[in-house]
């Protein structure tokens, strides 16, 4: 998948599209903590990003072993730190990833991608109900 103008434009380089979600988020910093617990707030095949109330105690590259439950699917993957904001986002990379482990994180971003079209048909149709009143 290549780069779209937008995210050339905006200093973009990531390869997946982030989809947003709902679920919960638990960081091990490796090799022996602290723990960050949060909200996940997107997922992508190539990484995830969730808040929480520590994400200072982290440094860019740490090496996190992210618990993810979103959908009612749970996942566990291997990742690093490439971002933190101010107000508690996080956003990790995964890495060392098997091909186990990318089904899995392809599938449920499938999931999510269904259910957003989802969201956004009913948007479009309640918009346009709303512009016929």
């Amino acid at each position: 998948m290549g780069f779209s103008e937008t995210e050339i434009e905006h200093g973009e380089r990531r390869t997946h599209s982030r989809l947003p979600c709902v679920g919960t988020a638990k960081a091990l910093i490796l090799p022996d903590g602290p723990m960050m617990v949060g909200v996940l707030e997107n997922l992508s095949q190539g990484g995830c990003a969730f808040s929480c109330d520590n994400a200072a105690t982290a440094k860019l590259n740490a090496r996190v072993e992210v618990q993810m439950d979103v959908s009612g699917s749970a996942l566990r993957m291997l990742g690093e730190i490439r971002h933190i904001e101010e107000d508690g986002l996080a956003g990790v990379e995964f890495v060392e990833v098997s091909s186990r482990k990318a089904e899995q994180v392809r599938q449920l971003t499938t999931e999510l991608w269904e259910l957003e079209k989802e969201r956004l048909a009913r948007f479009k149709k309640a918009r346009l109900a709303a512009a016929d009143a």
